[in-house]
């Protein structure tokens, strides 16, 4: 781990689920400089014709590890409405 991630178990928090139509996404929690909190969704590349873009949408929550645990804790089919919501996360 580096050393700015040291103590902030929240930035290790990653989670697979699949979207309705069998593509898999890894959901971190992720914070934009102006303090907004978002879910990131990360394609997992099935080969290199896959060509989709991380993607964001805000979660409501008052802290990073409020964050971490709602996606944590989110039902498959909320992460999913959540995804179809997601515009491309700037960078």
């Amino acid at each position: 781990m580096v050393g700015w991630a040291r103590n902030r178990p929240y930035l290790e928090n990653m989670r697979r689920f699949t979207d309705a139509r069998g593509q898999a996404w890894d959901v971190t929690p992720g914070r934009a400089s102006w303090g907004a909190l978002f879910g990131l969704f990360v394609p997992v590349s099935s080969g290199p014709e896959d060509t989709r873009e991380v993607l964001q949408a805000p979660v409501a929550a008052d802290t990073m590890e409020e964050l971490a645990l709602r996606l944590d804790q989110m039902p498959e089919d909320e992460l999913r409405a959540l995804l179809e919501k997601a515009g491309p996360a700037l960078s």
